[in-house]
């Protein structure tokens, strides 16, 4: 097996428009860099591509442009590349959501450094060996849908006295993928880990928690070692206990406890590393997901809503939504997305295009054929988030219409069925 790394610098100037909330913001100031990082590996006649952005997430159509132009560029089949967001919510805004709109530049910024990145990494393929170890993070992540004593379901409650516990599970997996030279030098260290990006909040832009892990993995194994994150099925998880809080609930400070914990822990698997056969390759499959239908008397309800309001400059949380709920209801009646697989050694990475429910992807890794499975959200575009069937019935902030919620109940468990195949498709060949 051969493999090349390169990072690029996409950190966005003072003033640019943030993602990841409703309201707009604007980068006062840069606390880390934002980066794409690259990872090409070949393997006998097979090739494949991790591309890992700092970035809150990417549209289909952007990732079909970024993967074109690397095709072109560096000749990997535009199908085996998996570009994914780590979706930290203190980056350009580059996904239209609530009052935020897309900056373009930011997305011609990325096409470029991506595929300068491939290109770079593909020039510094060197022979390497391929690890892999796995052991479980306890104490940073938690389930935000909690059940209520009134019998509700609410996403991140606050701390009070009538929460009776969450409802849905984590997925405290800790997977380390590190390529090392036949000296046993790492040269880049892949890390699977399910906890939403947004531990921090205000106006600065940073990569979040995974920047910090980042800083110690390479403090203690040299700046030339790429240590990339990958997010994992946390569509439902962030790093709030709402039962028992014992941590400050958001800032720096949070975020390079939950980053040095997760390094540590990355650190300590590296020498448990077992060696893995040096095999690769892609598989995908596209399926099309319903959009969910909005009743004629909701969609009605939130014309009536907007139409008398008078023109704010910024919207209220009422109007907001009225306008989410118009928006879904015209949007076409379905849409494709595509399940990816990646076969590296013993380990296999599933890419799914949506923020996905903790349960979904603890199933997906459950009924695999192979002994290491990654889940990677927000791969290859994004298409809101990914409920189970159960969470639109208990309703809260993830299944409320939106152009960020707008896939129909048994949308997830079709993504699963597709992610098994694809499992089974790699594992078959």
């Amino acid at each position: 097996m051969n493999a090349g790394t390169a990072v690029v610098d996409i950190t966005p100037a003072t003033g640019t428009a943030l993602a990841g909330y409703f309201h707009q913001r604007r980068a006062t100031a840069v606390h880390d860099p934002l980066l794409v990082k690259a990872l090409v590996l070949e393997s006998g006649e097979n090739a494949v591509a991790i591309v890992a952005c700092d970035l809150i997430a990417l549209t289909r159509d952007t990732v079909q442009r970024l993967r074109k132009t690397a095709e072109i560029q560096c000749g990997i089949c535009a199908q085996d590349i998996m570009v994914a967001c780590t979706h930290t919510h203190l980056g350009p805004a580059t996904i239209d959501a609530f009052e935020t709109s897309a900056d373009h530049a930011a997305l011609d910024r990325t096409v470029e450094a991506a595929s300068q990145a491939l290109l770079e990494a593909k020039s510094a393929l060197q022979p390497v060996i391929l690890r892999m170890s796995r052991a479980q993070l306890h104490g940073v992540a938690f389930n935000r849908r909690y059940r209520m004593a009134d019998g509700t379901v609410r996403t991140n409650p606050g701390v009070r006295p009538d929460i009776i516990g969450p409802v849905g599970p984590v997925d405290p997996d800790v997977i380390v993928l590190s390529l090392t030279r036949d000296a046993g030098d790492p040269i880049a260290v892949i890390v699977s880990f399910a906890l939403h990006l947004d531990t921090i909040g205000g106006d600065v832009v940073s990569a979040d928690y995974p920047a910090f892990m980042s800083a110690l993995i390479q403090a203690e194994l040299g700046e030339q070692v790429v240590p990339m994150f990958l997010n994992g099925a946390c569509a439902d998880i962030n790093h709030i206990d709402f039962v028992s809080p014992c941590h400050p609930i958001q800032g720096f400070e949070r975020a390079q406890a939950i980053g040095e914990a997760l390094g540590r822990k990355v650190l300590q698997l590296l020498p448990e590393g077992k060696s893995a056969s040096p095999r690769i390759r892609a598989r995908s499959q596209t399926l099309r997901l319903d959009i969910r239908t909005i009743a004629p008397d909701e969609v009605a309800k939130a014309q009536e809503v907007l139409a008398a309001a008078p023109a704010p400059t910024s919207m209220t949380m009422e109007q907001m939504w009225a306008r989410e709920t118009v928006e879904v209801s015209r949007l076409p009646r379905s849409v494709e997305v595509e399940i990816q697989g990646l076969l590296l050694g013993d380990c296999a990475l599933v890419g799914i295009p949506c923020e996905v429910f903790a349960e979904l992807g603890l199933e997906i890794k459950r009924r695999s054929p192979f002994p290491m499975t990654g889940v990677v959200e927000l791969a290859n575009g994004c298409e809101g988030y990914l409920p189970t069937r159960r969470a639109y019935d208990e309703g809260s902030y993830e299944v409320t219409p939106a152009r960020s919620s707008k896939l129909a109940p048994g949308s997830g468990e079709a993504v699963v069925e597709a992610a098994v195949n694809v499992l089974h498709s790699l594992s078959a060949d």
